[in-house]
């Protein structure tokens, strides 16, 4: 059975630095994994951290983004999309929320990147590709790098 990992992630950080420098908020909010290893959600932000471009976007991590929005009296963990995001942006100051899902059973894997912005909680892209044969880490990589070219598009 194919399981999910589910990544979120909103576009959010320090306003004032990021503001002031140019750059696009962009966070972490949530990355969820099912059916590989809990240790997936640290490696998927590390790469996106290690390849993000830094001269663009200004990106803070799930602990980060968890730190900002504990604040808040309006947005709860089950916010995903929509009117709620708005809070999101209010609390963190993220233009964005990316949310990604990768699922994966034996050598299949897939995964969904999608965009949202905070201000609206509409989609503004996504991408969803299948491999039948390949790696979890092959998997992540592919995901990483959807990631990348939805914020760069």
């Amino acid at each position: 059975m194919i399981r999910a990992l589910c990544v979120l992630l909103p576009i959010v950080a320090a306003a004032a630095p990021a503001a002031a420098e140019g750059k696009r908020m962009v966070g972490i909010l949530d990355v969820r994994v099912v059916g590989v290893s809990e240790d997936l959600k640290a490696k998927f932000e590390q790469q996106l951290e290690q390849q993000i471009d830094t001269n663009q976007y200004w990106l803070a991590n799930r602990s980060a983004m968890r730190e900002r929005l504990k604040f808040s009296t309006r947005w709860t963990d089950g916010c995903l999309v929509g009117d709620c995001l708005a809070d999101v942006r209010t609390q963190t100051q993220a233009e964005l929320v990316l949310l990604a899902a990768l699922e994966g059973s034996g050598t299949s894997f897939g995964y969904v990147v999608t965009v949202l912005r905070t201000d609206t909680g509409h989609v503004l892209a996504q991408k969803s590709e299948r491999c039948d044969v390949c790696t979890v880490n092959e998997a992540m990589t592919e995901a990483t790098l959807a990631t990348l070219q939805l914020l760069n598009d």
